[in-house]
């Protein structure tokens, strides 16, 4: 899936260096997103974790035991389904009451159908997530935007206008233990060898960001706000200038791993002052740079940084 702050590219220099360190035993993804770095830690014992509905089920798809029996012929059954005017067709599809262009009309009626014929089929919650996870996918490929869902492109671009269809996905991990919560209270009940730590860099908070695939997930009813459709969403401490900090230290004091990896950029809320002093305070704290020439995401143009490349820090607090 695209996703802005993934991992993705930089995962087998992020694996190399942890294994280096712990070359096995648990890793804990905090804010995993849609699980680009776990994907890489497969015969670790997994702990996963995202308070974003979309990235429970993706990362229940990834990493969890279940796998739905005869998936090649309910997929089949999905991908044959009658199309009909829905939630996404009828707010997120340009048609006569709508401007909004997400998906083409097609598509939105289509993820309309099979979200709904899911909740039809599947014989248990587990086989429900697992699908929606299927339909996630299938619906970010044909999706209208610059990798973000907090704006739709003005014109369809050529991806977009290709039909939805549902594939079977990769399976990384069946013993993953997989958590849709607060980090902060999360850590309070878990522990370990390792936890790897990526948390939002910038203001902009990922339910608003990704707000359409909670609402594929969910698929409850509400009347979407402004331009973009917006929902209500949760907001991050780790987005806020003001919380972060407090948040951050929290969450290191609190947590009960003997190594602790964080990635973090030089673009991010905190500076690497504020993690020197942070981390520290708990343990022998050292640094990586993983990358000093990272591309960045220029989609958010409007903001006052123009520079096209950022620096990509791995901070590594061995824990006293």
């Amino acid at each position: 899936m695209n996703y802005i702050g993934s991992k993705r590219k930089l995962a087998n220099q992020i694996k190399s260096t942890i294994a280096a360190v712990q070359p096995e035993g648990t890793f804990c993804d905090l804010f995993a997103g849609t699980g680009a770095v776990a994907e890489k830690f497969g015969e670790y014992e997994l702990l996963i974790n995202d308070w974003e509905d979309y990235s429970y089920v993706v990362n229940l798809q990834k990493f969890g035991e279940f796998v739905p029996d005869n998936l090649p012929e309910k997929i089949a059954h999905l991908n044959n389904v009658e199309p009909f005017h829905g939630f996404i067709a009828e707010h997120y599809s340009p048609h006569e009451s709508s401007e909004r262009m997400y998906y083409t009309y097609d598509n939105a009626c289509k993820i309309d159908a099979i979200r709904c014929e899911i909740e039809e089929i599947a014989q248990s919650e587990e086989e429900k997530k697992y699908l929606i996870a299927l339909l996630l996918y299938a619906s970010d490929k044909v999706a209208n935007t610059a990798s973000v869902y907090g704006a739709y492109l003005k014109n369809f671009k050529n991806t977009a206008l290709e039909n939805l269809v549902l594939i079977e996905a990769t399976k990384y991990s069946r013993s993953g233990q997989v958590f849709c919560q607060d980090a902060n209270e999360l850590i309070k009940n878990i522990e370990g060898d390792i936890v790897y730590i990526d948390p939002p860099y910038n203001t902009r908070h990922y339910g608003s960001n990704y707000h359409l695939l909670n609402t594929i997930t969910n698929y409850n009813e509400f009347e979407p706000k402004g331009i973009t459709g917006l929902p209500e969403y949760k907001k991050s401490e780790y987005c806020s200038k003001v919380k972060i900090k407090p948040a951050f230290s929290n969450l290191i004091k609190d947590l009960s791993f003997e190594h602790i990896f964080i990635s973090y950029n030089d673009e991010g809320i905190l500076l690497q002052d504020d993690f020197r002093d942070i981390c520290s305070t708990y343990g022998d704290f050292s640094e990586f740079v993983l990358n000093d020439k990272y591309q960045r995401f220029k989609a958010d143009s409007s903001r006052q940084q123009k520079q096209l490349t950022t620096v990509e820090y791995l901070f590594y607090v061995h824990k006293k």
